[in-house]
This record gives C-alpha cells, sequence and structure tokens, in this order.
C-alpha cells in the first residue's frame, strides 16, 4: 500500500522583449504511478453513543481492490507584462492544465469481493485573466477580466458481488466555463487612514451528464448561476510597525449537480450556490527592531446554504446538498521570532467556533442544526517550531524542528457517519538536519544534502474515512514514523 513512484519535471523562462515588456513562460509535468493508501475497517466500541475504538494503524491488512493509482498532469502558463506609463501596467496571465489520473480501489475495507470501484478521468482546464494596475494620485487601482473553463469526463465502474461478481457501469462529467469581472481600489486618505473597496461580477454555466444504465439514468442537466460580490476595508497605521484594520466581504460557490446521484430526479437536480458574508478585523506589528513579528485577527463568517457533503451508504456514493444557514467565528495568531543571527521561530494558533443556524436534511425534512457536526473543522490548532542556519564556509547548515497540534474533528455532517470516522485530537513532530549550498562543478551549481523525519513520536490518527452499509467505516490514517534522506542537485 502506499508505494510512490513519482517524477516531475518544471521548466521556466523570463524574456525581456523591450523596456516596458516582459515575457514569463512555465511548463510543468508530473508522472506518478503508486499503489493507494490502506484503507482499514473499523467498526464501533459502542452504540450509546457512537464512538470508535482509540485509533490504532493497522500493520497489515488484505483489499482485493486496492491495486494501482495513476496520474499525469502537464500545464503551460504564459505571463505578459507591459508597461503602458508610469501610472498604468497591463498584465496577461494564459494558462491550460491537463490531467489524466486512473485508479482501482477498494471500499468495503476486506480481503473480499465487497464494493470495489475503478475511476478513469480525463480533465483540462483553460484560463485566461487581465489585469490593469494603475495609479492615480492617492489612489492605487486594479481591475480585469478573467475566464476559466474545465471539461472533466470521469468512467466510474464498480463491481459488487450478487453472488457472482457484477460490474456496474457508471459514468459522468461536467463542463463548467466561468466569466467575471473585478475591480479593486486603495484610497489613502492620509499617512494613517487608508480605505479599501472592491466588487467581483461572475457568471458561470455548468452543462453536466449522468449514465447510469442499471439505474435507468442517461440526463444532461444544466444550468447557469450568477453572483456579485463586494468588499469593504479600513485600514488605520498606528505606527510604520503596527497596522489595524477592518474588512467585510462577501464570498460565493456556484452550484453544481451530484454526478453520482442515485435517481433521475436526483440527478437533474441542482444543489445550490453558497454565499458568504465574513466580517474581520485584526492587527499586523513588528516589534524590536523587527526581531519579533505579531499578527491577531478575529472573524465571523455567515454562510447562507452551505454546500454540505454526506456519504449515501445505500448507493455508496457521496451526495451534496444545502445546509439552510451556518455561522463560524474563530481567531488567528501568528508569531515569528529572531532570537539571534541564525535562529528563528514561530509560534501559530488558530481557534473555530461552529454553528447550524437552520439545516434541514435534505431527504428526511428533519431539522439537524443540534446534530450536525461541520465536517474539517477542528475547535483548536497549534503550531510551534524553530529554523536555524549557521554558515560552514564549505555549506550552510540547516535545521529545522516543528510540532502541530490538530484538535478533534469530523468528516461529515449527519451524526452516525461523524462518529464512525471521528479524528480525535493528535500531535505531529518533525525535524530535518541538512548542508546546503555544497559547491559541487562549475560556478552556480550546487547540492543539498538532508537528513528528516516526520511523525517522530509516532502517533495514530485517522485522517478521513468513508462510512459502509455495514455500520462500520473504512477509515485512512497518517502515515507512521517516517525517516529518510534526500539529495538535490541545483544547476
Amino acid at each position: 500500500f502506499k508505494q510512490l513512484d513519482s517524477t516531475a519535471a518544471r521548466l521556466a523562462g523570463l524574456f525581456t522583449l523591450s523596456k516596458k515588456l516582459d515575457l514569463e513562460y512555465t511548463f510543468d509535468i508530473s508522472d506518478k504511478d503508486n499503489t493507494p493508501a490502506f484503507g482499514q475497517y473499523e467498526f464501533p466500541a459502542t452504540f450509546s453513543p457512537v464512538t470508535l475504538p482509540d485509533p490504532q494503524r493497522a500493520k497489515q491488512g488484505d483489499l482485493d481492490g486496492a491495486k494501482y493509482e495513476k496520474s499525469r498532469s502537464s500545464g503551460h502558463a504564459v505571463t505578459i507584462n507591459y508597461e503602458a506609463s508610469q501610472a498604468l501596467k497591463i498584465k496577461s496571465i494564459s494558462a491550460y492544465r491537463e490531467l489524466s489520473f486512473d485508479d482501482a480501489n477498494d471500499y468495503d475495507g476486506t480481503g473480499a469481493l465487497g464494493f470495489n470501484t475503478e475511476r478513469h478521468i480525463d480533465q483540462d482546464q483553460t484560463s485566461q485573466e487581465f489585469q490593469f494596475l494603475g495609479q492615480a494620485g492617492r489612489v492605487n487601482y486594479v481591475t480585469g477580466l478573467y475566464y476559466f473553463n474545465d471539461h472533466a469526463d470521469t468512467t466510474n465502474p464498480f463491481t459488487i458481488p450478487t453472488p457472482a461478481p457484477l460490474e456496474i457501469p457508471h459514468h459522468y462529467g461536467v463542463d463548467s466555463t466561468s466569466y467575471a469581472a473585478f475591480g479593486q481600489a486603495d484610497v489613502q486618505l492620509n499617512q494613517a487612514w487608508t480605505v479599501t473597496a472592491g466588487a467581483r461580477y461572475t457568471t458561470e454555466h455548468k452543462e453536466a451528464f449522468l449514465q447510469a444504465p442499471f439505474a435507468g439514468i442517461d440526463v444532461a442537466p444544466e444550468k447557469s448561476w450568477n453572483n456579485f460580490s463586494p468588499m469593504a476595508a479600513l485600514s488605520y497605521a498606528v505606527t510604520s510597525n503596527i497596522n489595524t484594520y477592518a474588512k467585510i466581504s462577501r464570498g460565493w460557490k456556484a452550484g453544481g449537480f451530484n454526478a453520482e446521484a442515485g435517481t433521475t430526479a436526483d440527478a437533474v437536480k441542482p444543489y445550490d450556490e453558497e454565499t458568504l458574508t465574513a466580517y474581520e478585523t485584526g492587527v499586523k506589528s513588528r516589534w524590536l527592531n523587527d526581531r519579533i513579528q505579531v499578527n491577531l485577527a478575529v472573524f465571523q463568517n455567515n454562510v447562507d446554504d452551505l454546500q454540505v457533503s454526506a456519504w449515501d451508504t445505500s448507493i455508496n456514493a457521496s451526495r451534496v446538498s444545502n445546509a439552510g444557514k451556518a455561522r463560524v467565528t474563530g481567531a488567528e495568531l501568528e508569531t515569528l521570532f529572531a532570537m539571534t543571527e541564525g535562529l528563528k521561530g514561530f509560534v501559530n494558533y488558530g481557534y473555530l467556533d461552529t454553528e447550524y443556524l437552520d439545516f434541514i436534511d435534505p431527504v428526511s425534512g428533519t431539522q439537524l442544526r443540534d446534530n450536525a457536526k461541520f465536517a474539517y473543522s477542528p475547535r483548536n490548532k497549534f503550531a510551534a517550531g524553530f529554523d536555524y542556519m549557521h554558515d560552514l564556509n564549505m555549506a550552510v547548515l540547516r535545521a529545522r524542528v516543528d510540532y502541530a497540534f490538530t484538535d478533534t474533528q469530523y468528516f461529515y455532517y449527519d451524526a452516525y457517519s461523524a462518529a464512525v470516522t471521528a479524528s480525535k485530537s493528535y500531535a505531529l513532530l518533525n525535524a530535518r538536519i541538512a548542508l546546503s549550498d555544497i559547491e559541487v562543478g562549475k560556478k552556480g551549481q550546487s547540492m543539498e544534502l538532508g537528513l528528516w523525519g516526520k511523525n517522530l513520536t509516532d502517533a495514530e490518527y485517522r485522517l478521513n474515512g468513508i462510512p459502509t452499509s455495514t455500520g462500520g467505516a473504512v477509515n485512512y490514517y497518517g502515515d507512521p514514523r517516517t525517516v529518510g534522506i534526500d539529495a538535490i542537485y541545483n544547476f
């Protein structure tokens, strides 16, 4: 399980065509021939309430359907910068990316045939953006146009015992096209006060299809969504090193269709767009001659029609629906400090308080606001670490130690699925020591040799999981203690 074989390359070039015009081109390619991660079947230890046993990563397992996980991607990007005048710069960003992904996996968690699937995905994306960046007196502004197209086609057969193995064909895809116009301006009222205002208008159209012959589904629904999202901010510079701000903004995510729907009615019914109103205030500061940096932000996000995903064990597929209203309140603290010229440290902390204000279950019509969980939303997150660097003349010694704590979190909103896949709080300790800038060969060529360790305390923790129709779940664990060496050659 989780055997990794990856090859990647990146090419970048900057071309100065004239004093006012330059072009940057990048190309990247990646080829992976891996095997799937190990999903271990776990059954609740208690049912009132539903709880899992303490996390314990299995040392071995047998999954008959976990065979391969392969992908290949490549992308081109061209950025053109043109200085029309001292007060106006024009930028064009063009990109194209294509991806193929193939896997065969096992979602029953046993060595016998229960529910095995394959996915064969072909996807391509094209984007174009024009930006106009300018200055007029005390006003700095950016305005522009954006285009994005994403085409994805997936063949996703699954095999079940009936009692002989039976392959169920399943084919779906979507073509999404988005257009947007945006603008933002900063107005410096005086040396201390700055007002920012902006807006973005987006229209997005999706054409989907789903072919599931055994369920009698052959549909091609489509729909368009439009959105206008403004923002405004006010910042005040207390000193040259302390800046405070307050901000209000709107955000948006288009609706869509459930590609794994079990009925024609569900396949043609779109889930709604999600909208968010965000309030944020904070301070960004530097202290003791820039040796300490402290950033603090507090925020509240009010969400309408929150898009949530659930695993439907009756059809062994995920389903996206909308919660009515939700509120997320939180705070983030980021600190950096330089203790000596070569020794630096950081301490970061994040806090989240999540609440559903209204959530009607799309299937049963039950009010879920008091019992539904927020997915991927741990209440507390904490990270701290140190970086050390020392010049040895023939090389540079670099060392890093970091610690990260993640509180209990859930991966589904419905109580049972959340309970059988829950991730209890865990902490990870990582370290790396390396010799870099080792001169080799001709001028400009160097090497870096490193020794590293991840999860040094061998913590056992769940990353996510998939509920099963048998009452348990196939859960995926984080990697055990892992150590390695690496060599990097720069030329």
